[in-house]
């Protein structure tokens, strides 16, 4: 069961990835790790040009959520743990920041994404 999931995740971000990029952001990690958990991907935003640190939740059709009901209260303040730490250990800092969410529908009609961006943390 749990390798079945880990593929079904990695195969969401790796769609979520491909989707950023063509939406022309520039992909700086994938998968940060610190202890307690990971951030799915770090990117550039090509316009803003702040550093978006990407949540991708992939579900089948009959398992979505919505995106309020997807990240937990312990989930969110992990992420803007590690954002912070991502930032500091990259010397970055001085830029603005953001948390995005990434949701992937995979079904027998294909992949369906939807982008929340500057998610509520």
């Amino acid at each position: 069961m749990w390798s079945y999931k880990k593929s079904f995740g990695n195969k969401g971000e790796k769609l979520a990835a491909e989707f950023l990029k063509r939406k022309n952001y520039k992909i700086l990690k994938k998968n940060f790790r610190i202890w307690g958990g990971e951030i799915d991907i770090v990117a550039r935003d090509p316009v803003t040009r702040e550093i978006v640190f990407v949540e991708v939740k992939t579900r089948s059709k009959e398992f979505w959520q919505y995106i309020d009901e997807t990240l937990s209260y312990t989930q969110k303040k992990f992420i803007n743990r590690a954002a912070k730490r991502y930032l500091y250990k990259n010397n970055l800092e001085e830029f603005d920041w953001r948390v995005d969410f990434i949701g992937i529908i995979l079904d027998e009609n294909g992949p369906s994404i939807v982008h929340f961006k500057a998610i509520e943390m």
